[in-house]
């Protein structure tokens, strides 16, 4: 588990959620996972996934990010679990690298811990 997170993103939970659950629709099912890729873009966090025969879904939410760009693939069931169960309006995902556990949590409060981890580039291509 890493101990510092350098990236931070607080987004409105169910939003974020139902962004999750809309462009999981157009995952790639040949995986057997909805796999769903999040990147910052323009104070935004944006999730993205796509599926070759169909084409493409995108969303992009208004977020507070502090720290570094970044690009990172999740399993879109897993992350969604984490938002669903979450018990405030606000989100907070901490990021410290493509590879390593994100932690999602409420902000101001230590109730709800969630550990994720990020795919490789290669199983959600």
């Amino acid at each position: 588990m890493p101990k510092e997170f350098p990236t931070r993103i607080r987004v409105h939970r169910p939003s974020f959620l139902e962004a999750c659950e809309r462009v999981a629709i157009l995952a790639d099912p040949v995986h057997k996972a909805p796999i769903i890729t999040l990147t910052r873009e323009d104070g935004h966090l944006v999730l993205t996934s796509s599926l070759a025969a169909i084409g493409a879904a995108r969303d992009a939410l208004p977020a507070e990010i502090s720290g570094a760009d970044f690009q990172i693939i999740f399993n879109a069931r897993f992350l969604a679990d984490g938002l669903r169960n979450l018990p405030a309006e606000e989100a907070v995902l901490e990021l410290s690298g493509p590879l390593t556990a994100a932690r999602l949590t409420a902000p101001d409060s230590d109730d709800f811990l969630y550990i994720l981890m990020p795919m490789r580039p290669s199983e959600g291509a």
